[in-house]
């Protein structure tokens, strides 16, 4: 309604998983140049239309001419086509995802650019003050809710960088952006879910494989996440174990 009744951002060009997946589809599809639509709609199945890997790669073959790139939001529709995610992945880049190709994978210096253009995207935040009131916004309020997914879009850059900086061999300028990121998100969030602490903790943990010195700040992070996490969280042993290993003098009291 906003970018076709109001105008708003018509430089973007807006598709919906549902909306496509209608047979109907197909005479909106004029509304969206300058796309080539590879079928009539969305379905894995029926016979004219089309799946989702090869959307996504007519949709490539023009963004790197016309279009500003590919981002999703909300997540993939939840249905047996899952053949586009041997192909593209992707990075947060505000409430929303960057896609981009697995191959060739992403360099380090991608890393660092996407990392930086996606910590502008979230901070400062823009749509109204947070935190929130949580005695007038609290519960199921989408104020509340919207309040949730801000921060949650902060962790979710921080863990992108985590995990892809482990599947590189622990590279390093990655693990220092996810630790940094850590080190400022966990302070100004009104929540503080097990879950942050644990993945600064595993980003200092694999940074003291190049710097000694950064075991105290895992230590520090895991000892909080031991403090809040249930005791039948599937990493707690391993994390407990680990805080024993690091500063075995020290001998943490298992809570």
């Amino acid at each position: 309604y906003m970018m076709f009744c109001e105008h708003h951002r018509t430089d973007v060009l807006h598709m919906d998983f549902e909306l496509m997946s209608l047979p109907w589809f197909a005479r909106i599809r004029p509304l969206l140049p300058p796309l080539q639509f590879p079928g009539t709609h969305y379905h894995p199945k029926e016979r004219g239309a089309f799946r989702m890997a090869a959307l996504l790669d007519a949709i490539w073959n023009t963004s790197h001419t016309q279009l500003g790139g590919i981002y999703v939001a909300g997540g993939w529709k939840e249905d047996s086509d899952k053949q586009h995610m041997e192909q593209y992945d992707m990075f947060p880049r505000g409430i929303a995802y960057r896609l981009y190709k697995k191959l060739p994978p992403p360099t380090e210096e991608d890393m660092v650019r996407w990392h930086d253009d996606a910590v502008a995207a979230v901070v400062p935040h823009t749509l109204f003050p947070f935190p929130i009131d949580n005695r007038k916004y609290g519960g199921e309020t989408w104020e509340s809710v919207v309040d949730n997914d801000y921060w949650e879009c902060r962790n979710r850059i921080g863990f992108s960088l985590l995990m892809w900086a482990i599947e590189n061999n622990n590279n390093r300028v990655a693990l220092h952006l996810a630790a940094n990121l850590y080190d400022r998100l966990i302070p100004d969030s009104p929540y503080k879910p097990f879950h942050l602490y644990k993945n600064q903790g595993i980003a200092y943990g694999r940074l003291a494989l190049y710097e000694p010195e950064y075991n105290v700040n895992m230590v520090d992070a895991f000892r909080k996440y031991l403090a809040l996490a249930d005791k039948t969280e599937k990493d707690y042993d391993a994390i407990w174990q680990s805080v024993n290993q690091a500063l075995p003098r020290a001998q943490p009291q298992r809570p």
